[in-house]
């Protein structure tokens, strides 16, 4: 029967914490001129820049605010990097059968592959899964599909968390042929460095400035999207730029139109949210919901659900204090199922309020109190690119809740439970004997 090994997490070297970027950029002028523009974060950045640090949303309101400008840049930069992706992916394709898949991560890194996974099942003729880089080592190859893995990407804001290295570390032993594709946002990252001499794995590493300083992601997870998004369209790059150039412009709208009824909605106070989507959406009503769970240190209660699966259970925890946020398909089988159970709610007078984000959404589409952001047709998004952008209302909300029940969105863990990269712990390896 298998035996364990211990060792440490993706290092020879003694237990530390691994180099984080050094470097401080400027904050983008484009950001703090956007931000400037909202009422809500204009009174914040009114502030001196120390009383700002002493506040602790320097960082975060900043990154929140540059996301529409380095998407672009990141777009920009995936497509000069086509030719040397093509040839990766032509590589990992000629080892064999074409085999799944594989869209890895951590936590918000995890929520961005189910996401991701999503946008690329129908832009690629092989089977995409997301599989938690947690999940890879307790369970195993035993979690693979059928169909081995002929290329796994892995996504990493900092590269420093043990799972990242350890899953990939995991497969490049268990499944030798399989290729590796790594999105990070940090040069200086395990994961940026590790693999540099293995021709079995590539690392693509954004600019610096996506490396998000604050504890939380934002627009690092979003920017590692933006770029994932390219490997559905390497034979159409011009078509890549524009949908990447409709999200960023469909984010500044979001955040001039509708960052000071999120304000409102904080300051006005609740108790509890619930966070609902369907298929990739799903995956962002995941990360909408650590992200409130985060910011506010716990203190706001959070659910994520799919919408028929609220009714099995989770309906009780919607109350006359919760928040809900709807994420909504414009698929009409999926949004005619999901406008039952808003209705329902509604019926059953369940909630304070709704903020609903979608495309075509009727003012009136819920009967009590709600937030509608309609994202315009002009944008000509589809589905699979509306998870950015209900990532940043669901990030909008964290960060007003979190000033709101008086924490710090940089660092809103003041007793250490969580930190900006988890710390080095033992990886067990199955043996047999």
């Amino acid at each position: 029967m298998p035996e364990t090994t211990r060792r440490r997490a993706v290092s020879d070297a003694p237990l530390a914490q691994p180099a984080e970027p050094t470097s401080m950029q400027p904050p983008d002028a484009a950001a703090v001129e956007l931000g400037a523009r909202v009422a809500s974060f204009a009174a914040l950045l009114d502030r001196p820049v120390e009383a700002q640090h002493a506040s602790g949303y320097y960082h975060t309101l900043r990154e929140i605010c540059q996301q529409p400008g380095t998407w672009r840049r990141t777009a920009a930069a995936m497509v000069q990097r086509r030719d040397i992706l093509v040839g990766f992916l032509q590589d990992a394709s000629a080892q064999g059968p074409a085999g799944a898949i594989l869209v890895t991560g951590s936590g918000s890194s995890f929520y961005g592959a189910e996401c991701l996974s999503w946008c690329l099942h129908g832009a690629l003729p092989r089977p995409v899964v997301a599989v938690p880089a947690g999940q890879l080592l307790t369970d195993g190859v035993r979690h693979l599909p059928v169909e081995r893995p002929s290329l796994m990407i892995s996504l990493g804001r900092s590269g420093n968390s043990p799972e990242s290295s350890a899953a990939i570390d995991l497969l490049l032993e268990t499944e030798p042929e399989c290729r590796h594709l790594i999105i990070t946002c940090n040069q200086e990252g395990r994961l940026a460095q590790r693999y540099q001499r293995d021709p079995r794995a590539l690392a693509v590493v954004l600019d610096d400035a996506t490396c998000d300083r604050s504890l939380v992601m934002t627009s690092s997870l979003t920017n590692m999207l933006a770029a994932g998004r390219f490997l559905g369209s390497l034979d159409a790059p011009d078509s890549y730029i524009s949908r990447i150039e409709g999200l960023a412009a469909a984010a500044t709208q979001l955040l001039l139109q509708h960052a000071d009824a999120l304000a409102r909605i904080a300051r006005d106070g609740f108790r509890s949210a619930v966070f609902l989507g369907s298929g990739s959406m799903y995956g962002a009503a995941r990360e909408a919901a650590l992200k409130m769970l985060e910011m506010t240190a716990g203190q706001m209660p959070t659910m994520a659900e799919t919408y028929l699966s609220l009714r099995h259970g989770p309906m009780s925890a919607v109350h006359d204090g919760t928040v809900l946020l709807c994420f909504l398909s414009s698929d009409p089988v999926t949004r005619a199922y999901e406008m039952d159970v808003i209705r329902e709610m509604d019926q059953k007078d369940l909630g304070l309020l709704k903020v609903i984000v979608g495309r075509g959404l009727a003012t009136d589409c819920a009967r009590t109190p709600a937030v509608v952001i309609n994202v315009s047709d002009e944008h000509a998004l589809r589905d699979d690119d509306l998870p950015l952008l209900e990532m940043l209302a669901g990030q909008l909300m964290a960060f007003f809740s979190s000033l709101h029940v008086g924490c710090e969105p940089d660092r809103p863990s003041r007793n250490g439970a969580i930190a900006r990269v988890v710390a080095s712990f033992d990886i067990h390896r199955r043996t047999q004997t």
